[in-house]
């Protein structure tokens, strides 16, 4: 059977507001990207993934746009010309690239994880429930992360009936 995908958008200020929780566990996988290695060697990097999940966590995922970016992040003038000025693609695709190392490299299971899809400036909050074995022993911290995640899950799966408008989150609950 194949994992069962939400997605879940919206845009703007008027939308949802995000839970406390969710805002929580996004901050700490956020925090957690940017003390990587792989993110720690350029600034570029860490201002543009800072910048596109926070104005996300906001409500703002609408605004997200070239311009924007450009203007708020790399401090361009008002009236630069993007298709000379490249900064936000180049940028954009090199986070791409340090996300998908950092994954693919961390050691950790991250039941939340950040990705920036390819065509948009939008981060997607990625959720994968999984299934736990009780023959590993687990940290206290990391059960606490997960109880926390289970239960943003468990809340979205409970309001599927009633769409709510948050964007950028994609809840993946296989293995369940």
């Amino acid at each position: 059977m194949p994992p069962r995908v939400t997605t879940i958008d919206g845009g703007g200020p008027e939308g949802a507001p995000f839970s406390a929780d969710l805002q929580a566990s996004v901050n700490a996988e956020l925090t957690s990207i940017l003390e990587a290695p792989i993110f720690t060697q350029s600034n570029r990097c860490k201002r543009f993934l800072s910048y596109v999940v926070l104005q996300t966590l906001s409500g703002f995922a609408g605004d997200l746009k070239e311009r924007t970016i450009g203007i708020s992040v790399f401090d361009r003038t008002n009236d630069y010309d993007t298709g000379e000025d490249s900064i936000v693609r180049v940028t954009a695709n090199e986070v791409r690239k340090r996300l998908g190392h950092y994954y693919a490299e961390s050691g950790g299971v991250h039941p939340l994880q950040i990705e920036l899809p390819r065509g948009s400036y939008v981060p997607e909050f990625r959720f994968q429930a999984t299934r736990r074995s009780s023959k590993i022993a687990e940290a206290p911290e990391v059960g606490a992360v997960r109880a926390r995640i289970d239960s943003v899950i468990s809340d979205v799966a409970a309001q599927e009936k009633q769409p709510a408008t948050i964007p950028g989150v994609v809840f993946t609950t296989s293995g369940l």
